[in-house]
């Protein structure tokens, strides 16, 4: 495969990656019932039927708005560097991509990156701490639900993709 050719899909795989990690970095994923983001299933309404399907007691439930409320005021010291995100954009589609600089970008985002995520997992074991392990045992299972849910809509939204192909007219 022709050099040029392969660095053309590299940048385009990269720009698929980072782009979508960008977005949810900078803004959290927006779906039909809100921010979700880097709040998961502690985050807006879904805690709220969290609290009640785990049952917490009003004071776990004050211990956890505590350690979403210290994840917030973390995430707002941090924001997310644009600059670098628009430099690595433009870097990749110029005539002469500067191959060290692209590098450093990539890096930087990923630094980024990492940092939320660190940050996440830092409130994910907050949190597990304050859980009764009945309470985790029922989490565990919120968390499968939402796995085979996600999944159905994946394969819903495969499916019709699918069938909107086959239904295109051939030229």
């Amino acid at each position: 495969m022709n050099r040029k050719v392969l660095i053309a899909l590299v940048a385009v795989a990269l720009i698929l990656v980072l782009g979508a990690g960008f977005a949810f970095a900078q803004r959290g994923h927006r779906g039909r019932h809100g921010v979700h983001g880097d709040m998961g299933l502690f985050g807006g309404r879904m805690f709220a039927q969290l609290e009640a399907r785990l049952n917490l007691t009003p004071e776990q439930t004050q211990q956890i708005k505590q350690i979403r409320e210290q994840q917030r005021e973390q995430m707002k010291q941090q924001p997310v560097d644009r600059t670098a995100h628009e430099a690595l954009m433009r870097q990749l589609f110029t005539d002469n991509p500067n191959q060290a600089e692209i590098q450093k970008l990539t890096q930087q985002l990923q630094q980024q990156q990492a940092a939320r995520l660190n940050q996440m997992v830092t409130m994910a074991a907050q949190i597990n701490q304050v859980l009764t392990p009945e309470q985790r045992a029922e989490l565990q299972k919120v968390m499968s639900e939402h796995r085979q849910v996600r999944e159905k809509m994946k394969q819903r939204r495969q499916e019709r993709r699918q069938e909107g192909q086959q239904k295109q007219p051939t030229q």
